[in-house]
């Protein structure tokens, strides 16, 4: 498939990735991730963070959450919360966590996928700091890909219908998905916002 959703526009969205890790010290923690692209939501693969971008932990409710330091104002306006302090880039590299859907977590047999890497095309103007990398999708996601050696899906066919690799959606053309993707990861307690 092209690149032809491009020039569409789609809304953006805050999605709450849950850090996967054993230990006290990143339970009850999410990654907040931003993307412009809801539908490409069940196709996740990675997130990604930039060394050069200062990274924080703050408390909403009894949820910690990880976003740029830049992006607090924006991110949890409105919302009672608590910065709990500065966490690095380097320390969330690595670091796995689970996607809002199962769709490849734990079935691509590649150890590379649902961890958290650096990209320098990330930045804390937009968004939360942090991106949400589907390969298939957008140039800068397939070099982050091909880089650190994640899998490449083929969730669409040539016609921009979700193959048999996105079961749920089979068959459905990607833009009219949109919607039911918001609501459903409102209905997980995924979705942070949508702008």
């Amino acid at each position: 498939m092209d690149n032809s959703y491009a020039d569409q526009n789609d809304p953006a969205i805050t999605v709450k990735f849950a850090l996967d890790v054993n230990g006290p010290e990143w339970q009850n923690t999410f990654i907040l991730a931003w993307t412009t692209t809801p539908w490409t939501i069940p196709v996740n693969i990675a997130l990604a963070v930039n060394k050069a971008v200062e990274y924080v932990r703050v408390r909403a409710g009894n949820e910690d959450y990880i976003i740029a330091k830049n992006r607090i104002e924006t991110v949890f306006h409105g919302k009672e919360h608590k910065i709990l302090g500065d966490v690095s880039a380097e320390s969330l590299i690595g670091l796995r966590y689970v996607p809002p859907y199962d769709t490849y977590y734990g079935k691509t047999g590649n150890d590379a996928d649902h961890r958290v890497y650096h990209a320098d095309f990330i930045t804390d103007t937009d968004g939360t700091g942090i991106g949400h990398e589907a390969p298939e999708f957008g140039d800068v996601d397939f070099e982050l890909a091909k880089q650190v050696g994640l899998t490449v899906t083929e969730a669409l066919d040539n016609e921009g219908r979700y193959t048999a690799q996105v079961a749920r959606f089979q068959g459905r053309f990607y833009r009219d998905m949109n919607d039911a993707i918001i609501a459903e990861l409102a209905e997980m307690n995924r979705l942070w916002r949508k702008e």
